[in-house]
């Protein structure tokens, strides 16, 4: 049987091992090697057309395992669930006197953090209390586990950095030394 003639591979592939094109791998199998040992050359003397039967018997049988492997990868593809995504990171600069942060102690930090409850995005006012180490320099960063911005599919949530800036220290809270 010739393979030219179908409108697809795979349907030509399976009317030549006399199948379905949505028949089973295991069905698909037995049909080839019961038509394998028909037209095997060595079972045949030889025989030069079973050979070429034989030939097309075995292009036919790789060309429905491939086709078949493509299409279980598409399902498990689609069918698979989404794997976790952690969240970003969000950034919040806080300016402090220099008098504050050479007291060190704690600090109240006001911002907005992303949340998602599955379905829409927005924002929620959110305040954290940190500890700021004494000695801390300008420029140096606090990081808060957690806190940034919300995972998707069951992903981590983010981190908030907070990155502490020096200013001026006013001349009433200067005087206090």
């Amino acid at each position: 049987m010739n393979l030219i003639g179908c409108s697809t591979q795979k349907e030509n592939a399976s009317k030549f091992l006399g199948m379905t094109p949505d028949a089973e791998p295991g069905e698909i199998r037995r049909a080839f090697r019961k038509l394998a040992i028909k037209c095997h050359p060595d079972l045949n003397g030889g025989n030069s057309e079973m050979e070429s039967q034989f030939k097309i018997l075995n292009e036919a049988y790789q060309t429905i395992l491939a086709s078949v492997e493509r299409e279980n990868k598409l399902k498990s593809q689609f069918n698979e669930k989404p794997h976790p995504i952690k969240g970003g990171d969000l950034r919040y600069r806080l300016n402090l006197d220099s008098f504050e942060v050479m007291q060190g102690g704690e600090v109240l930090v006001r911002y907005m953090r992303p949340r998602s409850n599955g379905k829409e995005n927005s924002v929620e006012p959110t305040v954290l209390k940190i500890s700021l180490p004494l000695g801390m320099e300008s420029g140096r960063q606090i990081r808060i586990p957690g806190h940034g911005e919300p995972g998707m599919f069951g992903g981590d949530n983010g981190d908030l950095f907070i990155i502490v800036k020096f200013r001026q220290a006013s001349a009433s809270k200067a005087g206090r030394f």
